[in-house]
């Protein structure tokens, strides 16, 4: 046998041995704090608006990636013995965001935490627990719907509520603190998955978030179920809101040849925005909606429900409009939500803009919106199957010709604008079913979110947007 040369093998991993490159262009890094430009208190009545200016000197880079959003929760109520307990997480107490870069507004987010909710659904497991690990710890998407175990199919439909479940929210197992707690976010807004660093002395990046209106929103209620005025608090307030994030510096010589390039040229940067619209449903009709959107590539979108009539077992106090996905399966006056499938109160989706119809069949029901939501993600959503079909179900469909490629997503300009068509997959009983209250399974209120591709062109004298 002839002996292997050296060569043979050098395309062989595990025999290949090189030192890997390193960074020497990146001078230093620091964790960056940034304060609002306001006052640093903020009361659970005042809807106010927290914005942030990002600036930087003339070599500071700023790494969006790592960016976070922190405050201090205060407990407005305490007295020592009432608890004041968050419902979800710390992007709960916003209802909108808006980035700027330069002087262009790149991201509107109106509903801002029904839009984190949704964001949530297409995370793994490994994503949610950083998030709980950086919020108020074990939420219900994340820990309390695992332990949602049904012991009987009832008898009487309506009786399947917490006398039906093993664990249900109750002040002894649903937690909350008696002063404040300081607690992080990162935003789910696609600017913020960025690649590129920022330079920030070129191009300063203004950040707003509106608190909500209603400040029994993001928080359980008192009088709710086990919870009283007497072991909760439902006042609360913000204080020492920050932004944190990487900022490096890089070799004084990059930094030169960087410069001569804005001054002469440009550093454009490819990212996705969001556009979101939300419209009022009728219970008993077919969902038939046109969305105007002037975005030229879009990527993904995604549609979400919400309803009152929807099943939320033992944890009705933690479930709010903003972070119930309703789904008919889960109706709770019909239905155990056990494992047993109803087609007759599902849904098909399929959408059209133009002459392109997405897919180019009717969903077949719920297994079949799961496999289209997946696409959007590259396979990596990870959702408890009865979550899905009950309170956490979002709908989505990839838009792009080819993943791996950018400005491959379809043209909304021109007048192609997309309509959605939603309906049961068979018969009428989401239209004619009694849910105790009058008729029709149809969701109350849609939310729609489209992934679109824009470019951000950096220049010495100013940042251009392109949508």
């Amino acid at each position: 046998m002839e002996a292997l040369e050296i060569t043979d093998v050098l395309n062989e991993n595990v025999l290949r041995y090189r030192l890997k490159g390193g960074a020497s262009y990146i001078r230093d890094k620091r964790i960056k704090t940034f304060y609002p430009s306001s006052v640093s208190t903020y009361s659970s009545n005042s809807n106010s608006v927290i914005r942030f200016n990002l600036t930087g000197g003339a070599n500071e880079w700023i790494n969006l990636r790592s960016l976070l959003i922190g405050f201090t929760l205060l407990n407005g109520d305490n007295d020592g013995t009432k608890l004041l307990r968050p419902a979800y997480k710390p992007s709960s107490f916003f209802q909108r965001m808006r980035v700027m870069a330069g002087s262009n507004v790149i991201a509107e987010i109106p509903d801002l935490n029904r839009y984190e909710a949704m964001m949530d659904i297409l995370q793994d497991d490994g994503s949610r627990n950083y998030t709980d690990n950086l919020g108020f710890g074990e939420t219900f998407y994340n820990e309390g719907n695992r332990f949602l175990s049904y012991t009987q199919l009832a008898t009487n439909p309506a009786s399947n509520t917490t006398t039906n479940v093993i664990e249900h929210a109750n002040p002894t197992n649903f937690g909350g603190f008696k002063n404040k707690k300081t607690v992080y976010y990162r935003p789910s807004c696609p600017f913020f998955n960025v690649s590129n660093f920022i330079p920030l002395s070129y191009c300063p990046i203004v950040i707003e978030l509106t608190l909500v209106s209603d400040p029994l929103e993001p928080i359980v209620v008192p009088n709710v179920g086990d919870f009283t005025n007497t072991n909760t608090s439902w006042v609360w307030n913000i204080e020492a809101p920050i932004i944190t994030a990487d900022v490096h510096r890089l070799d004084d010589g990059l930094f030169a040849e960087y410069a001569e390039i804005l001054e002469k040229q440009s550093l454009p940067i490819t990212f996705n925005s969001v556009s979101i619209q939300a419209q009022t449903t009728s219970r008993t009709t077919d969902i038939f909606t046109t969305i105007v959107r002037n975005v030229s590539k879009a990527d993904n979108i995604f549609v979400s429900f919400y309803s009152p009539v929807g099943y939320k077992g033992g944890f009705g106090e933690v479930l709010k409009p903003h972070n119930l996905l309703y789904h008919p399966l889960s109706f709770q006056n019909t239905v155990s939500t056990n494992q047993s499938y109803f087609e007759d109160i599902d849904l098909q989706f399929q959408l059209s803009i133009g002459n392109t119809v997405i897919p180019e069949m009717p969903t077949l029901g719920v297994q079949d919106n799961y496999k289209h939501l997946q696409e959007t993600r590259n396979n990596h959503v990870s959702i408890k199957p009865h979550m899905y079909r009950t309170n956490s179900f979002l709908a989505g469909f990839n838009l792009k010709k080819l993943n791996s490629a950018n400005y491959t997503g379809l043209n909304l300009k021109n007048n192609s604008n997309m309509v959605v068509r939603i309906k049961p997959l068979y018969g009428t009983t989401l239209y004619t079913q009694n849910n105790g209250t009058d008729t029709g399974l149809m969701p109350d209120k849609m939310y729609i979110v489209i992934e679109h591709e824009c470019i951000l062109e950096i220049k010495a004298q100013s940042v251009i947007f392109y949508d």
